[in-house]
């Protein structure tokens, strides 16, 4: 998307924290990032600041759910709002769509300027084939279609998400599985002091610790999360929710961590 509609000197906004491959794909086309910065108190993005810092941008990108916050930013009727007032491009990441069930995907038949992107990487567990797809407007999709590669997807990758797409059933139960995962890890870091978790509807929850050796600490015992110390205001932590036996592990090794 950004090496069909970014020219050098344009400039996107997006929220931050967020997902980052966006602002690299940017800047690598010459163009210009501006952050809305979440506030940590429920990490949502303001549809009024969103339109007013964006009057002189070329494109708006909203990751929703949001990685690494795992909430939902923006309503869809938020997203409309933005949709109704800004005449540039808004890009809507949908990677978790399966987790939360909120989509604008029904918003592209009124707006051409809306491009909202999902992929097989989550809820399908297909990471390692790159599979994903964009839904679009015509006027849009001709656009997108004149910077793809002539074999974009491997056969193997194409075989196995028609695989994914006859076996529906499987990727709810996968999701199903993470959801209570997820709730019971939610929970008992709750119960952790000196941690702060936050609501998520991914299959990770961010959370915060009273300790910023946290990640190398437990790297030791071959326990790996992603560390967001340096770039977010605190000592704020990312961790996948895993099986049942790994989420225990990573608990009980947590509160000898910080117990110590």
């Amino acid at each position: 998307v950004m090496d069909a509609t970014i020219r050098p000197g344009d400039t996107i906004l997006m929220p931050f924290p967020s997902f980052q491959v966006f602002a690299i794909a940017v800047t690598r086309n010459g163009g210009n990032v501006k952050y809305v910065r979440l506030k940590p108190d429920k990490f949502k993005l303001p549809p009024d600041v969103v339109i007013d810092e964006a009057r002189n941008c070329k494109a708006i990108v909203i990751v929703n759910p949001n990685n690494p916050t795992g909430n939902m930013v923006m309503s869809p009727n938020e997203v409309e709002e933005i949709l109704s007032s800004f005449n540039g491009l808004v890009i809507v990441d949908e990677a978790y769509y399966e987790y939360s069930r909120v989509t604008v995907v029904n918003l592209v038949s009124d707006f051409d300027n809306l491009v909202v992107l999902r992929t097989f990487s989550k809820a399908f567990c297909m990471a390692g084939l790159r599979v994903g797809y964009a839904v679009t407007s015509k006027v849009m999709a001709r656009v997108l279609r004149k910077v793809r590669h002539e074999f974009p997807v491997s056969t193997v990758s194409l075989r196995a998400a028609i695989a994914a797409l006859d076996d529906l059933e499987y990727m709810r139960r996968i999701v199903s599985y993470i959801e209570r995962e997820r709730k019971k890890l939610y929970n008992e870091l709750k119960a952790i002091s000196g941690v702060t978790p936050f609501p998520s509807c991914t299959n990770f929850i961010l959370f915060k610790a009273s300790r910023r050796d946290l990640a190398r600490l437990l790297a030791k015992r071959n326990i790996f999360i992603r560390d967001f110390s340096k770039c977010m205001d605190g000592n704020y932590f990312r961790v996948s929710i895993g099986r049942s036996d790994e989420n225990r592990i990573f608990l009980k090794t947590l509160r000898e961590i910080l117990e110590s």
